[in-house]
């Protein structure tokens, strides 16, 4: 396959792609992150900029998001993915692999939902995970995988 190989299945691209290295900077219940998403920042600007289109509130969320985690930059990006605001406890999210193929990074992420009947206090959440990896320049996007039958958000 060449380039990005975007046009093939997800099961494809994980298997050919290069397993990278990691390691958790933060993963909360309790973040400023309004918004589902997830990101790849190369540095300080990048991070504020990203940052500000998951937290869509007042400017004390964005100045407390905007603040840049300690990383040298020059070795190191970051990922972050973030679940939005959830209504309950029950929620949580975590990545648990990342590769590498071509120009992009592809993450496989799990997701807790409520289950039936569960008992969850009813309270605002918005789980995050922080990743480091090592920086590679020619790394543009990051890609979340999700398997045919299995839901992303929430």
């Amino acid at each position: 396959l060449q380039g990005d190989a975007r046009g093939t299945s997800w099961t494809k691209r994980w298997a050919i792609a290069e397993p990278l290295d990691f390691q958790s900077l933060d993963n909360q219940k309790w973040g400023p992150f309004r918004e589902s998403g997830h990101f790849l920042a190369h540095n300080k600007e990048e991070w504020v900029s990203e940052v500000r289109t998951l937290v869509g509130g007042s400017a004390d969320l964005v100045a407390l998001a905007a603040t840049a985690p300690v990383v040298d930059w020059d070795r190191h990006a970051v990922i972050l993915v973030a679940m939005g605001e959830c209504r309950t406890s029950c929620y949580d999210i975590e990545i648990r692999e990342v590769r590498r193929l071509g120009s992009r990074i592809l993450i496989k992420v799990d997701r807790t939902y409520p289950g039936p009947g569960q008992f969850c206090s009813q309270v605002f959440t918005s789980p995050y995970h922080l990743i480091l990896i090592e920086r590679h320049p020619a790394v543009k996007w990051v890609e979340e995988l999700v398997p045919r039958g299995r839901k992303k958000g929430h």
